[in-house]
């Protein structure tokens, strides 16, 4: 291999060859970079910032939202309103199967459903063991019919979101485990009526509820994250009204904007049409 060998006469002829050639290199970059300066100073924004079309932090809790359409890796999501539209005995049927854990029966009834009811001694509808679940639906239609009727009457959302995150919030709380055991289980309407739930359980039962009402499902979202009071997983639902988001929680009756919020870090929402995951940004102000 021949070697090449520089002299001191040679020396600058190189180092102005070598400079030719790094120009020749760096200059689309250098121009596209000069380009793009001129760009954001005009606009009074910083290179480094995000592009118009990437996430800007105007989402949910301050953070940035990155949408997705393919939803096929949430499949308790999918398959809890695939159930929901399967008959109500049917369903009941299938959670009673599913509430024998090694041959015992894990079926547990409420204190508020155990004994004679104040309805019962009135001479009304039992509404005890199973047949609460039929009381349960009687009460969550009418429910459903007066929002419908608020609605057309000229009433505020505001205030249908109020009344169904406190009719919901009436259950009783139960963890997974214990209610299904199983470490993790998403309940129809029907079945939480049947065996209560938990988090999730309630933002699902929510939002069956308010679609029921007329709400549209893209305006809301079952949201998934850490509730930092407690540091444990939460799910709530985040429902949209007139640009703004609302959050349902079944641990707080009042129904407040998600600007309220600061305990709640989201990590995934979803629906109908999409999921979205978030990316940490700086807080509201």
């Amino acid at each position: 291999m021949t070697m090449l060998k520089l002299s001191h006469t040679s020396l600058p002829k190189a180092g102005i060859l070598f400079a030719v050639i790094l120009y020749t290199l760096c200059a689309p970059f250098l121009a596209h970079s000069q380009d793009k300066s001129k760009t954001e100073q005009a606009k009074g924004t910083s290179f480094f910032r995000p592009s118009s079309d990437q996430p800007k932090a105007t989402g949910l809790f301050g953070y940035r939202e990155l949408r997705y359409t393919k939803m096929g890796g949430f499949k308790k999501w999918l398959n809890v309103l695939e159930r929901q539209n399967v008959p109500a005995q049917e369903q009941i049927r299938v959670a009673k199967t599913k509430s024998t854990v090694k041959g015992r029966n894990t079926i547990r009834l409420p204190n508020s459903f155990n004994g004679r009811t104040l309805a019962e001694k009135k001479g009304q509808t039992d509404c005890s063991r199973f047949n609460r679940v039929a009381c349960r639906k009687n009460e969550w239609n009418t429910l459903i019919a007066n929002q419908i009727t608020a609605i057309k009457a000229g009433g505020s959302k505001k205030e249908v979101l109020d009344a169904v995150n406190l009719f919901m919030n009436n259950t009783p709380y139960i963890v997974d485990p214990r209610n299904w055991g199983v470490p993790d289980y998403w309940a129809t309407p029907t079945e939480f009526f049947f065996k209560d739930g938990d988090c999730e359980d309630y933002a699902i039962s929510k939002y069956v509820t308010l679609k029921r009402i007329g709400l549209e499902a893209g305006n809301m979202r079952l949201l998934v994250g850490q509730d930092n009071n407690s540091r444990v997983e939460h799910a709530v639902l985040a429902v949209k009204i007139e640009g703004l988001d609302y959050i349902l929680d079944n641990q707080v009756n009042e129904v407040l904007p998600h600007t309220k919020i600061r305990h709640f870090t989201p990590v995934y929402a979803i629906n109908e049409e999409a999921w979205w995951r978030f990316l940490r940004q700086r807080r509201f102000n």
